[in-house]
């Protein structure tokens, strides 16, 4: 019986090493499962990084836009500004103008009155 021993003996230990290998190889399973699964996690916080880049990104091209259009529309308000102060100058000096002929013109009609009318009359 000691062949049948050994045959038994034999059995076991394979049997015992089939199991440790089919243990081992769940906990390898395991393993690459759980590899898989952060792998899985960091792609997609890969992607949704990528996508709030993104998404920044075209918000930085937007507000540029609009920033771009708002100072266009401070150098046209500006321009304005000055055209409009050239034109109130302008028109300040054409008044003066006219103030000072006016001025000359009762002098002189003061002078014409005054050699006309005696200060009695």
């Amino acid at each position: 019986m000691q062949g049948g021993h050994a045959i038994a003996d034999k059995e076991k230990e394979t049997a015992h090493h089939k199991r440790e290998m089919q243990l081992k190889l769940q906990e390898e399973i395991a393993k690459q499962e759980q590899l898989k699964a952060e792998k899985a996690k960091k792609e997609a916080e890969l992607l949704e990084k990528e996508q709030q880049y993104g998404t920044l990104q075209e918000e930085v091209i937007a507000q540029r836009s609009i920033m771009k259009k708002l100072r266009n529309k401070v150098h046209a308000l500006e321009r304005e500004l000055k055209d409009c102060n050239k034109d109130q100058a302008g028109e300040k000096e054409e008044m003066l103008d006219t103030i000072r002929e006016q001025a000359k013109d009762i002098d002189f009609y003061e002078g014409v009155l005054n050699m006309l009318l005696t200060k009695g009359e």
